[in-house]
């Protein structure tokens, strides 16, 4: 799934590198794919996240954060794990400094909202919601959650031809989630459990948009 977004982001780009638009003004327009280069999968870039701005005026842009992500894998015809995940962040940026096509500085802030299920499907064993497994229940990789909070970013584009662009962002950010309870069949394996973390935010360290206008 991810590898497909990934070509189709790439032959947008390319599309959109073909108009004549430009950056930083009023009601600009850019969308954008973020990924991690410190999460180990089957690619180098791991996507976090599209993300896409409006800008209210050369200096002030509104944002909207978001990931959807859901599989379900059958390990044998009478079991299937399911997951789902999805991320919503509404947030807004100040432009500190730019050059019209060229480059950009910005800093913001916004409101975190991640959600994720997991499940474990049998009919020849004993199914589990809230999880994959009663065993190796790991909070946030195999186990759902609820995750509110805020966190502070601050960024740069580097614009290539006017309508593409390349940049990276970093934050600070906070989220208290809330842990699913785990059910073993219909038992009650693991009751819901509460954490809060502080951390500096590296999921949108490359990101790659551009520019419609």
């Amino acid at each position: 799934m991810r590898k497909k977004i990934l070509l189709f982001l790439t032959a947008s780009f390319l599309l959109g590198n073909m108009g004549v638009f430009s950056q930083g003004q009023g009601g600009g327009i850019t969308v954008e794919l973020d990924g991690n280069l410190f999460v180990q999968d089957e690619i180098l870039l791991t996507p976090t996240f599209l993300k896409a701005r409006y800008f209210v005026s050369d200096e002030i842009a509104v944002r909207f954060t978001t990931w959807v992500d859901f599989s379900s894998h059958q390990n044998v015809p009478e079991s299937t794990l399911n997951f789902l995940s999805f991320a919503a962040r509404p947030g807004v940026e100040y432009h500190l400094a730019s050059e019209t096509g060229v480059f950009a500085a910005y800093v913001g802030a916004e409101i975190i909202f991640d959600y994720a299920e997991h499940s474990f499907d049998t009919t020849v064993d004993v199914p589990v919601t809230g999880a994959w497994s009663i065993s190796n229940i790991q909070n946030f990789h195999n186990r759902g959650f609820m995750s509110f909070g805020g966190g502070l970013v601050g960024g740069a584009d580097v614009y290539f031809g006017g309508t593409v662009y390349i940049g990276t962002e970093i934050g600070f950010a906070y989220k208290y989630t809330n842990h699913a309870e785990v059910l073993y069949g219909s038992d009650l394996y693991l009751g819901q459990s509460k954490s809060s973390q502080f951390y500096i935010d590296l999921s949108r360290i490359v990101r790659i948009g551009f520019m419609i206008k």
